[in-house]
């Protein structure tokens, strides 16, 4: 194989290794590649997500199923090649590296692959110790007495980084993406209106109460392609900046509309994503600073003003400074309220307008 060859074949091999977040994938894909690269004719490549180095799940395989058979009770005991690249990890090593001839030729293992149809005369393998918990296999197999030669192990280890390196991502993408599908579940099993979304606008999901409120709330000219309303991709833009919330802060907006409430929360979800997370929560509530509207008959323009001013929770002062008047004048304007509707405090007041409000919703719902 010339220089040229075995750099074409490299480059689709590093191709191949970035073009999946899949390990199965990428494994079938790089598969064939690694094959030409060593001049191998059979092999296997696996991943294993447990605290047992070297006990793989096999993705990729091309030795016949039968060789598997009982592995763990009958051969793993015998398997030369994974005692070998355990004590060793991200080194890549040939048969005479791990065992000599003889006993290679006495081996269960020899023996096995013989008895299956594929003669395993020599070997080249690697195990990659991606991180804590997390392992990858790569066992290359030729049929021939032909050995592998240094060159050879060069051009595995030359690619052993990246093969390592795309182990890792499909892990991190794949556990984001449980994470993701579990809060989406959580969410909606608890009722709760919400989006996920990777800034600026990249919806993951959403919790089907959120698709009911953004049709109520936003006019359809609001909303984005995804059916991000605008409103919520301009705050979601301006929170995920630099400058914005401290990470896990929130950040709210309101929208008002005939005495209710949409507020919007943004939280950015703690790490282990594998890209910034954030869930919009979405909730509709009285909005306590607007009378209801069975009020504005008996009251004032500036008595409803007074009375929006006092369900907020203002004090005579703070509403006094708000509309630019006495508190003395305050003073009166509730009296009046309070005795066109038939109060005597701000509670009695406050109870009054949720009661009426609750009514309305009765009425409109009937």
């Amino acid at each position: 194989m010339t220089n040229t060859e075995k750099h074409r074949i490299k480059l689709d091999l590093y191709e191949a290794l970035l073009g999946s977040l899949d390990v199965q994938r990428v494994f079938a894909d790089a598969y064939p590649l690694l094959l030409k690269l060593t001049r191998a004719d059979y092999g296997a490549l696996g991943a294993s997500a447990n605290d047992a180095t070297g006990s793989y799940d096999w993705t990729v395989a091309g030795l016949p199923p039968a060789f598997f058979a009982n592995y763990e009770e009958e051969m793993a005991p015998h398997d030369f090649v994974r005692l070998a690249v355990v004590r060793r990890p991200n080194l890549v090593l040939r048969d005479a590296d791990m065992i000599d001839r003889a006993a290679l030729e006495a081996n269960m293992m020899y023996q096995r692959a013989r008895d299956v149809g594929v003669p395993l005369e020599h070997v080249i393998a690697v195990m990659l110790d991606v991180q804590p918990g997390l392992f990858s296999g790569v066992a290359l197999y030729r049929s021939e007495r032909r050995p592998f030669t240094v060159e050879d192990t060069r051009a595995l280890q030359e690619v052993t980084a990246a093969l390592r390196n795309t182990v890792r991502n499909c892990h991190l993408a794949r556990g984001a993406a449980q994470k993701e599908q579990a809060l989406e579940t959580l969410l909606e099993s608890k009722g709760i209106a919400a989006l996920l979304v990777v800034p600026p606008s990249t919806e993951i999901a959403r919790t089907s109460r959120a698709s009911s409120i953004i049709d109520r709330w936003f006019a359809p000219g609001e909303r984005r392609a995804g059916g991000i309303p605008d409103p919520i991709a301009l705050i979601l833009a301006a929170a995920a900046n630099p400058g914005g919330p401290p990470t896990g802060a929130p950040g709210t907006w309101i929208r008002s509309a005939d005495a209710q409430q949409l507020r919007v929360q943004l939280f950015e979800m703690p790490g282990g994503f594998g890209n910034r997370v954030w869930i919009v929560v979405l909730e509709e509530a009285d909005d306590v600073g607007t009378v209801p509207k069975s009020w504005r008959g008996p009251l004032t323009p500036r008595e409803a003003e007074v009375a929006a001013c006092a369900l907020r929770g203002w004090d005579n002062q703070l509403i006094a400074n708000e509309l630019c008047c006495r508190v003395t004048t305050v003073k009166k304007h509730l009296e009046r309220i309070f005795d066109k509707l038939g109060v005597s405090s701000r509670a009695a007041l406050v109870h009054l307008a949720a009661t009426t409000r609750r009514g309305s919703r009765d009425e409109s719902a009937m």
